[in-house]
């Protein structure tokens, strides 16, 4: 199975720009015979978390929609991440929208303490199926913790996807992180990261996937946009920036 990691800058709350990116980064991915696109944390609206409460959207949303109409026309599975509307605080979601099935939400489980006055958690992993091949997405600080990637062994995930929006004092130990765990739970390892304005930050890109061995099978850039193609079978990955 072959599937992109997304590097894309977010416009904060500038929603249907933003969704126009998704739709042309998952035409790309579909093009290099990706099965599945995975964005950062919060890439629908930007990760603003002063924001999420205005930006938060239900599951109805006919912005959401043109991703899942994009999914089946580029016959791509996509992960997308957005604040969900709940009745209390929104949480911080990714949704997984299937060409051919109904499509999947995960709801991060962990908060940063900096997280805990704008966003409530989510309760559950979710297992992604995608050309047999088994997928636990996580978000940020979540997949700080070694017991995120105990968990997705215990439910025989092949891979480990990160969407997060990381600063880049915060590279260096993500990197040494995500490759000790990739060996020691052998799991493939992938991150999607964003570029530019996010919170109070810039994101730092760098994007990176690690196989079951640890060893970084690619990265990208700090600035640039692009995809990250990971092969789960052979694990290989290459660059595509721009």
């Amino acid at each position: 199975m072959k599937f992109c990691m997304a590097q894309i800058r977010s416009s904060a709350g500038r929603v249907n720009g933003n969704v126009e990116v998704h739709i042309e980064m998952a035409r790309q991915a579909a093009a290099r015979g990706a099965d599945l696109v995975v964005f950062p944390e919060l890439s629908v609206t930007g990760y603003e978390p002063e924001l999420a409460g205005r930006l938060a959207m239900d599951l109805s949303d006919p912005r959401l929609a043109a991703i899942r109409s994009a999914s089946v026309s580029l016959q791509i599975a996509i992960s997308a991440g957005f604040p969900l509307k709940q009745e209390t605080l929104p949480c911080i979601s990714m949704m997984t929208f299937y060409p051919n099935r109904e499509s999947q939400l995960y709801t991060k489980q962990r908060l940063h303490v900096d997280e805990l006055p704008f966003f409530s958690n989510g309760t559950k992993q979710v297992v992604l199926q995608v050309r047999g091949t088994r997928i636990c997405p996580g978000i940020c600080y979540e997949t700080r913790f070694e017991e995120s990637f105990q968990q997705a062994k215990e439910l025989n995930a092949d891979v480990y996807t990160a969407s997060v929006a990381k600063p880049n004092e915060n590279i260096d130990e993500a990197y040494e992180h995500y490759a000790r765990v990739s060996k020691r739970f052998e799991i493939i390892t992938a991150v999607s990261n964003c570029v530019g304005p996010a919170g109070d930050f810039m994101g730092a890109g760098q994007s990176a996937a690690w196989g079951t061995d640890g060893r970084r099978l690619a990265s990208m850039g700090e600035k640039a946009t692009g995809l990250l193609l990971v092969d789960s079978i052979h694990q290989t990955a290459e660059c595509i920036e721009w």
